[in-house]
């Protein structure tokens, strides 16, 4: 049975949705990305590249805008360490390009402003986690014990779908998995209440073609389960 109070909430959340001024969660304050995508929590939003065409430094560049504003961020990293990761957040926060960050072309004055223990890049709402070959009950755990420390909505960036440690049943194909694991995240993205941003690689195909939804592998489950698509 449905409460009245459970009644009344989600009328408001109805309501909160046809309001576009009042309903809840972010845009990223660029005009061309906010007309098709706004991050609402309990949401799953699918970014879809070829490999190294930007799609990780995209999340990064999102995770570095909402974290300065205060909004708790979950960085779960599956393709590179947190070094490199918290690398690309400072480069971000300083205005550098990432690869001169610990090297000798990295300028004097923003390596003393990166030492200083009151830079404003360590006051971020911002973690970071880089255990590898993550299950989705892995990502499920990892989300609940970092939202124990959190108040209100935050956001879950996973980088990337391909590299989550598939549980395939009998035989199932890697396609088929994808997408059942792409609707598993959709319920831990509702259970958790939190936007869940999840970058995914497209196949080689995109190459000669405009990327489409076609060129994920399990794309059918993994468009369904997402709330939105962003594909570069």
């Amino acid at each position: 049975p449905v409460s009245a109070a459970r009644m009344i909430r989600r009328a408001a959340e109805y309501r909160a949705a046809l309001d576009p001024d009042h309903a809840e969660g972010w845009v990223l304050g660029v005009d061309q990305l906010d007309d098709i995508l706004v991050l609402r929590p309990g949401g799953l939003y699918v970014v879809g590249a070829l490999s190294k065409s930007g799609k990780s430094k995209l999340q990064v560049w999102i995770g570095h805008g909402l974290a300065s504003f205060g909004v708790p961020v979950l960085d779960l990293s599956l393709e590179m360490g947190r070094d490199l990761r918290w690398d690309w957040y400072v480069s971000r926060h300083l205005g550098l390009d990432s690869s001169v960050i610990g090297t000798q072309a990295m300028p004097r004055p923003d390596v003393e402003a990166l030492l200083a223990a009151s830079h404003p890049v360590y006051g971020l709402s911002l973690t970071i986690d880089d255990r590898p070959s993550r299950t989705l009950r892995d990502v499920g755990l990892a989300v609940q014990e970092w939202r124990a420390g959190t108040s209100g909505p935050g956001v879950v960036l996973l980088d990337y779908l391909q590299l989550m440690h598939l549980e395939r049943e009998r035989g199932e194909s890697e396609a088929t998995a994808l997408a059942r694991t792409a609707r598993g995240l959709a319920v831990e993205a509702r259970r958790s209440g939190c936007a869940w941003v999840v970058t995914a690689q497209l196949n080689r195909a995109a190459e000669e073609d405009e990327p489409g939804p076609q060129h994920l592998e399990g794309s059918g489950g993994i468009a369904q389960a997402a709330a939105g698509m962003l594909l570069l």
